[in-house]
């Protein structure tokens, strides 16, 4: 299989990839430089995992967890690798002992990262599934370098995006790599039929179809509060009894609008009702000044988490900003009703049984589309654009305790019917998971 392995990087793909890399070198040049640690004398056999955001971290928890479990008991070091800003601090709280490393872009930031960490297996979570696909960014030359080396190569819980590549750089580097993308990968898992469709259109040979791993993250997601960052804030909105409201992944003004407006119209019904408001991006200073002039135009109470720090809240704080990153799932634990952001992960308030409310109208391409429909199909979403609608299902959940247990056992047994991915991505990935043994 290592013979096999190294024998895909052809003539002719060595030959494309120099031309490539004599095209990018000027452009590299200006790259920010990576975040890599100090070389040591002999790189390390690692792992490396290509995680773009949260979102992807905690939809494929189920089988990364035990992978990196697995990595770190054989020894090896563990590289994390994200293309964000601010989800290093999340990530290493996660997992402490590893490498969290950001990509910048380069298409030689991998050669300068495998020698300190050589790649005995290579993984990318989700996403992309080829070079620019979703809104991500991860450089060929991660791919080749760990083909170079050897390593085994892995694509799970695959989903595909069909966005245009953005710039000129990525639509070349498509046109050159995208068939080769896939014949360095080793084991292709894609969530459903139709990605895998796409991903043998695009010149895969093998695909298996292992399910969605975000229905098994239902039982990893949640977590004691005395092991979240907010362990007595959290525990005092739990003791305290208040109707929680929690909105996450607000991206859109006109959807913060719609949130606010609709808690607006209970809080006379429901005097003690608290939100708590997770804006998309709290690291953009024009969103978080957006939102503070919206709640001071409201007159409702507000205080940010960042700013508060983990305390109490006192009764008369209405509101409070999630502010902070990888926060928001715990959070869903005290909420007796989650409001999720378009076209966002809802199976982090579902992990908790929570009745959720959406607006309509998500994208299909999203790989949060196939949980939506599910859960829309089976009547357990609250989904509207109407906030005296919105807010008026929010007042009978909130008073009304038959209502909120019909929902909440509707929601537990769909979801119990949809799991099984993770068993099946190990059964994919047996014969490089036993070689990459071997060469560690």
């Amino acid at each position: 299989m290592r013979k096999d392995a190294a024998s895909r990087l052809t003539l002719g793909l060595k030959l494309r990839w120099q031309l490539f890399n004599a095209l990018t070198r000027i452009t590299d040049r200006a790259t920010t430089p990576s975040d890599v640690v100090p070389a040591d004398v002999n790189a390390k056999p690692s792992l490396w995992i290509f995680v773009s955001t949260i979102g992807e971290l905690h939809a494929t928890a189920p089988f990364l967890n035990t992978l990196i479990d697995n990595a770190s008991a054989e020894g090896k070091e563990v590289v994390l690798l994200t293309d964000r800003d601010g989800y290093a601090e999340s990530y290493q709280s996660l997992f402490p002992h590893a490498h969290v490393v950001r990509v910048t872009g380069s298409q030689h930031q991998a050669k300068e990262l495998a020698a300190h960490f050589r790649p005995t297996l290579f993984v990318i979570a989700e996403i992309p599934c080829w070079p620019s696909d979703a809104p991500c960014r991860l450089p060929f030359g991660f791919l080749y370098e760990a083909k170079r080396l050897s390593a085994g190569t892995a694509l799970i819980n695959g989903w595909i995006y069909g966005y245009p590549t953005s710039c000129r750089a990525d639509a070349i580097e498509r046109r050159l790599f995208q068939r080769d993308w896939l014949r360095l990968i080793d084991v292709l898992c894609a969530q459903n039929e139709r990605v895998a469709h796409a991903l043998r259109d695009a010149g895969a040979h093998l695909v298996h179809i292992t399910g969605n791993i975000k229905f098994d993250a239902l039982d990893t997601l949640p977590r004691p509060l005395e092991n979240t960052r907010s362990p007595r804030m959290l525990q005092a909105i739990r003791s305290s009894g208040r109707p929680t409201i929690v909105a996450g992944c607000v991206t859109e003004a006109d959807e913060r609008d719609l949130v606010l407006a609709a808690f607006e119209s209970i809080v006379r019904a429901v005097p003690r009702a608290l939100l708590v408001l997770a804006p998309r991006h709290p690291e953009n200073p024009r969103v978080m000044q957006s939102l503070r002039e919206r709640l001071g135009a409201s007159g409702m109470n507000f205080v940010l988490r960042s700013e508060s720090g983990d305390r109490e809240l006192s009764e008369d704080v209405t509101v409070l900003v999630l502010d902070t990153m990888g926060e928001l799932r715990d959070f869903y634990a005290v909420a007796s009703i989650a409001h999720v952001g378009r076209d966002h992960n809802i199976l982090e308030p579902l992990a908790y049984a929570c009745p959720v409310s959406v607006r309509p109208a998500w994208n299909s391409t999203y790989p949060s589309f196939p949980v939506y429909e599910l859960t829309r199909d089976g009547g357990l979403l609250i989904e509207s654009d109407d906030p005296q609608m919105l807010g008026s299902r929010w007042q009978a959940l909130l008073t009304d305790a038959a209502l909120r247990n019909g929902q909440t056992k509707g929601i537990r047994v769909l979801l119990d019917h949809a799991q099984g991915a993770t068993e099946r991505t190990w059964s994919a990935l047996q014969g490089i998971a036993s070689a990459t043994r071997e060469q560690g």
